[in-house]
C-alpha cells in the first residue's frame, strides 16, 4: 500500500517527522545519532569551539601520538552507546577526574 501523496506529488503532512508522534523507521530518511558534548580541536593543548582551553580533557590529548591533530566531538558512551554528557560535565569517567 502506496502513502497519501499530496496535491503536488509530496507524503502528507502527517507522514513528516515532525508531525508523527510515534518513532518511525523509514529507508527515504538518513538517522544519525545526536551526540551531546564538548567540541575539541586539539595539537598542543586541547580547545574548545569558543578558543577556551579545556583542561578536563588534557589526559585525551596526551594519548595522542605526537604530530596528530584531534578535531572532533568529545562524548562518553554508556555500555550500551547511549550519550552520557553529564559523565562529561560532571568528571564521572573511568580513571576519575583529570589530574589538576
Amino acid at each position: 500500500m502506496g502513502r497519501e501523496i499530496g496535491r503536488r506529488g509530496r507524503p502528507s503532512a502527517a507522514d513528516h517527522p515532525h508531525h508523527r508522534k510515534e518513532a518511525f523507521d523509514d529507508p527515504a530518511y538518513l538517522f544519525e545519532l545526536k551526540l551531546d558534548g564538548f567540541r575539541g580541536l586539539a595539537n598542543t593543548i586541547m580547545l574548545s569551539k569558543n578558543g577556551n582551553r579545556l583542561r578536563r580533557f588534557e589526559r585525551l590529548l596526551n594519548a595522542l601520538p605526537p604530530g596528530y591533530v584531534f578535531d572532533g566531538e568529545i562524548v562518553a558512551l554508556d555500555r550500551d552507546g547511549r550519550p552520557r554528557f553529564n559523565d562529561l560535565l560532571f568528571d564521572v569517567l573511568p580513571g576519575g577526574p583529570p589530574p589538576g
